[in-house]
């Protein structure tokens, strides 16, 4: 009967996992050496034929097309420019040149940074509008991510269990593409690069590993003021309320003191940031505090598990409530 009983688990384990797609790279440090020492072609967007027929007919939204993909590449090439270190010669080049680019180069000498989704149920093309803030028990259903690779890939047919060792990906937080969350994301891959970098040989990384490993860093969260976004607050959850669970300096506060934090490099300031995690049928959000600064990773707090039970996901995860901090405590 114990034998049943572990084989039932591993195998909901299997259903519920087979299809994420993690913060950090599921890899070793051999990831971190077959990117290093390359030139960086970023892929910016450009705009999608079939898309601009079908707004041909309507002024206002193509206008609103173009100048979200114009917008997009802005934010990114402003967050290369001021925090990427990873990289010394950096070109950048329409996404359609650049993959024709890396493809002739076969990954040899160059690296590919490029921009996609996961998920994303209401744009089914180039996706960079403002979101609407899901309050359901599946938290969010946009994933979009930005990849670092030696190849073009389908995101959608990567897993926790086929990824490459040639990649890295990291998802942009819920709900907006702008100037704090593209720094957030750059900050974010650099860590995720350094982090595998000094990766014992052979060591796989997981988000079970890392989210262990980055413990030693939260006791710096004690001389820093916590930027929390109010976008992200649950509607029956109150700043005041935040008292009880968290003992530092914190400040609930609009998204734009926090994209003000990032662009300033504010060493004295730490952010929560809300970011998806890919799960079968929907996404469950994930808490990342880092150093506005540099991205350090200062506490991540992962979902409980997600199970797709007839086709439909269920998740303990939305937006910030007490049951998150009530974790985000137990884990200070």
């Amino acid at each position: 009967m114990r034998i049943f009983n572990s084989i039932i688990i591993l195998c909901l384990t299997l259903i519920c996992t087979h299809n994420v797609f993690s913060q950090y790279a599921y890899g070793t440090s051999e990831t971190y050496h077959l990117l290093k020492n390359k030139k960086l072609i970023v892929a910016l967007q450009e705009e999608d034929p079939e898309t601009i027929k079908k707004l041909a007919k309507k002024p206002d939204v193509l206008q609103s097309y173009r100048q979200n993909i114009q917008q997009f590449n802005e934010y990114l090439k402003y967050a290369i420019a001021n925090h990427w270190k990873f990289s010394t010669e950096i070109e950048y080049l329409p996404f359609s040149q650049a993959v024709r680019k890396l493809e002739q180069d076969k990954g040899a000498t160059s690296n590919l940074l490029y921009y996609s989704y996961l998920i994303d149920e209401d744009l089914p093309n180039h996706n960079h509008q403002k979101r609407t803030w899901e309050r359901s028990g599946i938290a969010t259903k946009q994933c979009q991510v930005l990849v670092l690779s030696t190849s073009h890939l389908d995101l959608r047919r990567v897993s926790a269990f086929n990824a490459p060792k040639n990649m890295v990906g990291t998802l942009f937080p819920i709900g907006r593409i702008d100037q704090g969350s593209a720094i957030f994301t750059i900050n974010h891959m650099q860590s995720q690069l350094d982090y595998l970098r000094d990766n014992e040989k052979g060591k796989m990384t997981n988000l079970y590993v890392y989210s262990k490993d980055f413990r030693k860093n939260t006791p710096e969260l004690q001389s820093k003021t916590l930027l929390i976004p109010q976008e992200y607050m649950d509607e029956d959850f109150t700043a005041e309320e935040i008292k009880e669970y968290y003992p530092y300096p914190y400040k609930v506060c609009k998204y734009e003191e926090v994209a003000k934090a990032y662009l300033e490099k504010k060493e004295d300031i730490a952010v929560l940031e809300l970011v998806p995690l890919n799960v079968n049928h929907g996404a469950l959000n994930t808490v990342f505090i880092t150093n506005a600064a540099s991205g350090k990773l200062l506490l991540y707090e992962r979902p409980e598990a997600g199970m797709s039970v007839m086709g439909k996901d269920v998740s303990n995860h939305a937006l910030l409530n007490k049951k998150i901090f009530k974790k985000i405590k137990s884990l200070i």
